[in-house]
């Protein structure tokens, strides 16, 4: 079930996002794709990777293996994506990609959980300008979001 829900969520979210052009714009594709992910219609609010973070994250075995695989893979694949915004000029050369992957999961998890398990109607707005926020703090004056 996990190995299908990793395939689900390339096919879902990273494959499109990486049609897009380099840096901010598949930044902000991936983020459409992960609120897509976590609130669309196909999920119903619900995460099957934050779920599993939590029941066992200190369980040992292959579930958890895999999990913590496919988590970082995603952390690499937005702290990739927010490196080549700045080398392309698009961010600032002092920004951390990491920092900026730490960030977009954060908003996510938060997103889910305000829209989920507290039923905030408003919980898609504040994601958004939570990520709106965030690129306008890694932009240059010059670079585009």
């Amino acid at each position: 079930m996990l190995e299908l829900a990793i395939g689900r969520f390339a096919q879902i979210v990273v494959h499109p996002a990486l049609r897009q052009p380099r840096g901010a714009a598949r930044l902000r594709a991936l983020f459409e794709g992960y609120l897509e992910w976590i609130g669309g219609t196909l999920s119903q609010g619900r995460c099957i990777f934050m779920a599993l973070s939590q029941e066992y994250r200190d369980r040992p075995g292959a579930i958890r293996e895999l999990v913590v695989a496919s988590m970082k893979d995603w952390h690499s694949t937005l702290a990739r994506v927010a490196a080549d915004a700045i080398e392309d000029g698009q961010f600032s050369s002092e920004v951390d990609p990491r920092q900026i992957a730490f960030e977009v999961v954060g908003i996510g998890m938060s997103f889910q959980q305000s829209y989920k398990l507290l039923g905030r109607d408003d919980s898609e707005t504040l994601a958004r300008r939570a990520f709106e926020a965030l690129l306008m703090r890694a932009c240059t004056p010059q670079g585009t979001a």
